[in-house]
């Protein structure tokens, strides 16, 4: 809900002062409004926000938090950060602070009012586009390669079992077409 929050906030701020194009923005989002007013504690208004070549620039204070083994007694890092730092840097950050190589990181944020940590998984991304917000805590976890490794290795061999019974599946329908047509059923 706040992703969707922060992308339509995004296409208020690039309609501008025009009335037209943001009542057609808040138009074509009827959800805006209601969720707005639910999370408006959290949000950041798009008047106090300094805008920068036209677009929307914020800082968020986060809790980023290791949950990997050899780094958990470390304290977390209380940091400010910009809503448009992208994932791929907050890794960064996250190797030099806590010492786990970026291929090894996966990071999550929660709120104190959300059940699940919500995955941050497009490196691309930015704290914004996720609807990371001030309080938010940001949880980094390792990944455990081996673990991953069998899992891609049964899946593969899951999708082998597949291919080969839809073939076989296939077949079996070949051979009764042929048959029904040998028997002039066909």
């Amino acid at each position: 809900e706040r992703r969707y929050l922060a992308l339509v906030s995004r296409e208020l701020v690039l309609a501008g002062d025009d009335p037209k194009q943001q009542l057609k923005v808040l138009q074509k989002h009827p959800q805006f409004e209601l969720l707005s007013e639910k999370f408006k504690h959290e949000m950041v208004s798009r008047s106090g926000a300094a805008s920068i070549g036209g677009s929307q620039m914020h800082a968020v204070n986060v809790k980023i938090i290791s949950m990997a083994s050899a780094s958990c007694h470390l304290e977390p890092l209380q940091k400010r950060l910009p809503a448009s730092l992208t994932i791929e840097r907050l890794k960064a950050l996250c190797r030099r602070a806590f010492g786990l190589d970026l291929d090894l990181q996966a990071l999550h944020y929660r709120t104190d009012t959300d059940a699940f940590p919500i995955e941050l998984i497009d490196k691309d991304a930015t704290l914004a586009y996720y609807g990371v917000c001030d309080g938010a805590e940001i949880l980094m976890n390792e990944i455990d390669l081996e673990a991953k490794q069998r899992e891609a290795k049964l899946s593969s061999e899951e999708f082998d079992r597949r291919v080969a019974k839809q073939e076989g599946d296939v077949m079996a329908m070949q051979h009764l077409q042929k048959d029904l047509r040998q028997k002039g059923m066909l």
